[in-house]
């Protein structure tokens, strides 16, 4: 990484998958569909009737949704979670 002109130190990158690989959306599907899951089944998040939208993904982006405060920090709890615990 370059910031201020001043190059920052090497690092391996030693899991992951490639941005242009052919099996990475193929990847991430799959780990972001179990993501959506523990979300929605924490109950927390916003329901439109029977439709949850506690969660709104584009691309790799993803907007928690909450009526509260509590069920937003919840979210973000699982969320966290998943993320350093999928491996």
């Amino acid at each position: 990484m370059k910031w201020n002109n001043v190059l920052g130190d090497i690092f391996l990158v030693l899991c992951g998958v490639l941005q242009e690989g052919v099996l990475s959306p193929v990847i991430f599907a799959l780990y972001i569909d179990g993501v959506i899951s523990e979300l929605k089944r924490s109950g927390h998040g916003v329901h439109v009737g029977s439709l949850y939208i506690g969660c709104v993904l584009y691309a790799e982006d993803i907007v928690l949704v909450s009526a509260s405060c509590h069920g937003l920090q919840r979210l973000v709890n699982i969320l966290m979670y998943m993320v350093q615990n999928w491996i």
